[in-house]
């Protein structure tokens, strides 16, 4: 199991998916003045309004479809209001450690 872990490491893309930084200060200022809430943000997407036909729909997809083609698109999480230090520390104590105690 050790070697194939070490070889699917090396070999295929596993090993070089992760998290990137997004440096761009724009988007991150962008982000700052739109965003409200912490969520899961999905790019770009439309809401239809309410009370649109069918037709209106139908055209808000394609358009949708489009920008989505075009890109960028993907997936974010967003906190827009960062927290304190003091509570990130004391979420992380509050679990109790995993030990195992063999007697």
């Amino acid at each position: 199991m050790f070697f194939w872990e070490g070889l699917a490491h090396d070999l295929l893309p596993i090993g070089k998916s992760g998290l990137k930084a997004l440096s761009n200060e724009q988007v991150i200022t962008a982000l700052k003045g739109n965003v409200k809430e912490a969520e899961l943000y999905m790019f770009p997407r439309v809401e239809p309004a309410p009370g649109m036909t069918k037709e209106q729909k139908q055209e808000l997809m394609r358009k949708s479809q489009e920008q989505w083609y075009a890109g960028p698109s993907g997936l974010m999480v967003i906190h827009p209001v960062a927290r304190d230090r003091v509570s990130q520390v004391s979420l992380r104590r509050s679990s109790p450690p995993i030990s195992c105690s063999c007697c």
